[in-house]
């Protein structure tokens, strides 16, 4: 099983495990030409465009007029991620992928020196990447998502007692959806990352996904969400709106959850809410209480 909640609460007297549970993959530009270079010939340069546009909360079809959206448009209009190597030399987009590349060992002995037992590792420039994949063809999308996981379980291996990649579900169908948590479990992973929108959440909460969540307790896996990971949902507000919007977002979700009869049927399943602060989360939790030690809720059958 590799619940890691339950290295995290140890017996007691023992000492605890230190988690860190929202680090990131720096993936090289051409960690898909490494895994699938027939597949990256296929994807156009227009998927990073539109998955990194997303991320942004820019529109594709008239992005900023500046150096970095100028050289990455011009790019993606002639371009498949296959011929990556030419955004990574211009000038104008190279810092943007230029990154140094993941080095699992050097890694963990980072984690001895400051004490972090395990780390969950979130991907990086190929979020961008999938999403926009998928927002072109939800084939393509998925051939992607399964290219990079398996590119993560390869670039922790001999590692994967400390280092734990979030992995990428395909959730439209139930069924392939319950194929990839099984073939993500297997390959050591204990998360994958789920939409910060509450509509995708009701959808796997509906009785076609009983199995699926099973499962998810079963095998220990954690479904999380990220900020950036879903769709771009308040394009009128300003940045900082934009990220209490996400908040709020994020707790209309964890409602989905906790009003979902699989929450009650699978306690042990845990979700981790990354780089969205906490700050909402005691009131909200409070507000949770109050409303089921309610007179009206408890005689009109709310939830326990």
């Amino acid at each position: 099983m590799n619940d890691l909640w339950s290295v995290a609460a140890p017996t007691s007297g023992a000492v605890p495990s230190v988690l860190d549970v929202d680090s990131h993959f720096p993936e090289p530009a051409d960690w898909l030409n490494s895994v699938d270079l027939k597949l990256a010939k296929a994807c156009p340069g227009r998927a990073l465009l539109l998955g990194t546009a997303a991320f942004a909360g820019v529109d594709a079809l008239q992005p900023p007029s500046t150096p970095f959206w100028s050289g990455l448009t011009e790019w993606a209009d002639c371009s498949t991620i296959a011929d990556i190597g030419s955004l990574v030399e211009d000038s104008r987009t190279s810092t943007f992928l230029s990154v140094e590349h993941f080095d699992a060992p050097a890694r963990v002995a980072w984690l001895d020196r400051v004490g972090v037992d395990h780390q969950v590792c979130n991907l990086s420039q190929a979020a961008h990447l999938a999403a926009g994949a998928a927002a072109i063809d939800p084939k393509l999308g998925r051939s992607v998502a399964d290219a990079f996981n398996h590119w993560a379980g390869e670039a922790v291996h001999g590692h994967r007692d400390r280092l734990h990649p979030a992995g990428l579900i395909d959730l439209s169908e139930a069924h392939g959806a319950l194929s990839d948590l099984e073939r993500l479990a297997a390959n050591g992973g204990i998360t994958f990352l789920m939409p910060l929108d509450h509509a995708a959440w009701d959808h796997v909460m509906t009785p076609e996904f009983a199995a699926f969540w099973e499962a998810v307790e079963r095998l220990g896996v954690m479904p999380s969400m990220h900020l950036g990971i879903g769709p771009k949902r308040h394009p009128l507000l300003s940045s900082a709106a934009a990220w209490a919007a996400m908040q709020v977002d994020a707790q209309r979700c964890l409602l989905a959850w906790v009003g979902s009869p699989y929450a009650a049927s699978h306690p042990g399943v845990s979700v981790l809410v990354q780089e969205l602060g906490v700050d909402w989360a005691p009131p909200w939790l409070r507000s949770l209480d109050r409303a089921i030690g309610t007179p009206v809720v408890q005689m009109l059958g709310g939830p326990h």
